[in-house]
């Protein structure tokens, strides 16, 4: 490569994402190898990210706090069964959304979405569409959180529900048909 003014920078950039990578890399290892307060300081780091999606099931500050809480604790005691340092963000994230999944099997009823003004993600005011959401099947509220409140592509989508991508796209396709219904064809979403 030939380096010019216009280059050196992004090889900059490049080279702090790569020792970012290496440092999260030796951190996820230290907690693998049974280091809890690397395993702190990581899940700390997707604190804020494991938020938006329980705000995506449940609205509350109390059950999102409460799936956090299962989510670190069994966290602690499985970090050892990961295998791959790189799939630690997958692996957090699949436990979390089986976490939310479970808390609201057990409250064995519908959840009623309401405003709570303590919770530090702010949306705008899209409670209709927060509602339309919401009455779509589980399967199809899980994918359309991931991908349009969390921004994850579709492979992280598939990696984390363990869908081909494909079935991704297609479910998230259907989703977006679905609220388009619900919603009507006013170009909302």
């Amino acid at each position: 490569m030939i380096y010019t003014k216009y280059n050196v920078g992004l090889l900059d950039k490049k080279c702090l994402i790569d020792e970012r990578d290496k440092i999260k890399e030796h951190k996820i290892k230290k907690a693998i190898d049974g280091n809890q307060d690397a395993l702190c300081d990581l899940l700390l780091s997707m604190k804020d990210q494991l938020n938006k999606i329980g705000y995506g099931y449940f609205r509350q500050n109390d059950l999102i706090d409460e799936a956090l809480s299962r989510t670190t604790l069994k966290a602690i005691e499985n970090i050892s069964s990961l295998r791959e340092p790189k799939y630690f963000k997958t692996w957090i994230v699949r436990i979390y959304m089986n976490n939310c999944l479970d808390i609201l099997k057990e409250l064995n009823r519908f959840v009623k979405f309401e405003e709570n003004d303590s919770f530090t993600y702010d949306p705008k005011d899209f409670s209709d569409l927060y509602e339309a959401i919401a009455h779509l099947p589980s399967n199809l509220q899980t994918l359309i959180n991931l991908r349009f409140f969390n921004d994850y592509t579709f492979q992280e989508i598939s990696d984390i529900t363990a869908l081909s991508e494909p079935t991704v796209r297609r479910r998230i396709k259907q989703g977006l048909s679905l609220l388009k219904l619900e919603l009507g064809d006013d170009n909302r979403v």
